[in-house]
């Protein structure tokens, strides 16, 4: 078993030209077996739905040069946001971030026990 860092890199919506093709490509690797479903091939979509806004941010985890997975999401917006109809008072500040996707790639070279360094 070997024993590595995890480094996580910070990206916000001025970034998404230069982190798309990363996002796509650990998709793709995460969602071999299922390329062929609909949902699954409109992921483009998502990410530029999602990092259109201007608020969108996301993390990358890097194993040396590899990408080994990512989340990112937006602030909600206000009134729409999933817990409203589950809370009676809405607390002082509602404001939420929504998380739209975290995708782990496991496979090949992506194995261990890691820490995590956070750039």
């Amino acid at each position: 078993m070997s024993i590595g860092t995890i480094e996580l890199h910070t990206f916000t919506h001025d970034d998404l030209p230069a982190i798309r093709q990363v996002l796509l490509d650990v998709h793709s690797d995460a969602y071999a077996d299922q390329l062929h479903d609909e949902f699954v091939q409109r992921f483009p979509w998502f990410v530029d739905h999602w990092g259109g806004h201007p608020g969108f941010a996301c993390v990358i985890g890097y194993d040396g040069q590899e990408p080994v997975g990512f989340a990112y999401g937006a602030p909600a917006t206000e009134g729409r946001e999933w817990w409203r109809e589950h809370v009676p008072t809405p607390p002082a500040d509602p404001s939420t971030f929504s998380v739209s996707e975290l995708i782990v790639r496991f496979g090949e070279g992506v194995t261990g026990v890691y820490g995590v360094s956070r750039h």
